[in-house]
């Protein structure tokens, strides 16, 4: 104990005639276990916590695989609107994307988190409005009437909890949107909240809607008990009729299914399934 007295008082002293020193060191000492915190926080989210959906262990995240360098890069809507109309295989694909909007009107501007789903993506995730209704497959079609799901949290801080929400117009990024319901609390998408959910879809000759833009994340459910290596070849097919369509596109890719867990209910192993490649070229 004396020695260790000892030691903490030099160490004092060294610290006091060497402030600048002394600053850095507890800067760099405070910034690494600032990221390892967050680091542990992620991966306990994502890979050790079991995920909070209905039947979390028949869901798949679809991702698009760069060949030469094995970078993800998300998915195309082309791709996942013929991967949608091909399914012959799961019980259903779904998509989303996130992007930050400024909501505004009668309080203060703020800004959120919105998540853009097709209509079938809260089934899928056995998720259901706390109250009010849910998307619909109309609430799709670009032009309807643009609706919008909003948080627990956010009805909370913006509504004060008051009930007759529903019905209300929120301005989001200057555009107005009809609240129809509000998600129950808790609710994230891989343990990131979307403040206000709105439907995904695209304007005629939108540019994001072409195979230049790999941004959405697809989900795909498996049916019970059954493992998606019998299904492999299904992506695969469907990785090479995306490029197909896509001439011009200079990479080689695959579409590639990553497991929260697998497809069988009586195992719970995490793993990185199969791929078939295909190659793009112009």
């Amino acid at each position: 104990m004396e020695t260790l007295l000892g030691d903490l008082r030099l160490a004092l002293r060294m610290l006091v005639k060497a402030p600048l020193f002394a600053l850095l060191s507890i800067g760099a000492l405070a910034l690494g276990i600032g990221a390892n915190a967050v680091m542990f926080g992620v991966i306990e989210t994502v890979l050790l916590e079991p995920l909070v959906y209905r039947d979390s262990s028949r869901l798949v995240m679809v991702q698009t695989v760069l060949e030469e360098s094995g970078t993800r890069i998300g998915s195309s809507p082309p791709d996942f609107y013929r991967l949608r109309e091909k399914n012959r295989s799961f019980e259903g694909v779904a998509a989303l994307y996130a992007q930050p909007l400024n909501l505004t009107g009668a309080q203060e501007p703020e800004r959120v988190r919105a998540l853009y789903i097709t209509a079938n993506l809260l089934p899928l995730l056995g998720v259901e409005p706390a109250f009010g209704r849910g998307f619909s497959a109309d609430d799709e079609k670009w032009g309807s009437q643009p609706v919008a799901l909003i948080s627990d949290g956010l009805w909370h801080t913006r509504f004060g909890g008051d009930r007759s929400v529903l019905g209300r117009t929120l301005a989001l990024g200057g555009e107005p949107a009809t609240i129809i319901g509000v998600l129950p609390k808790g609710f994230s998408w891989l343990g990131s909240e979307g403040h206000v959910l709105l439907p995904m879809s695209f304007a005629p000759g939108d540019n994001r809607n072409t195979h230049n833009n790999y941004f959405i994340a697809m989900v795909r459910a498996c049916a019970p008990a059954f493992h998606l290596t019998r299904r492999a070849p299904s992506c695969a097919t469907s990785g090479r009729a995306s490029s197909a369509t896509s001439p011009r596109t200079r990479c080689r890719r695959s579409i590639r299914s990553t497991l929260r867990r697998t497809c069988s209910t009586s195992s719970s192993q995490w793993r990185l399934r199969s791929s078939r490649s295909s190659r793009c070229s112009a």
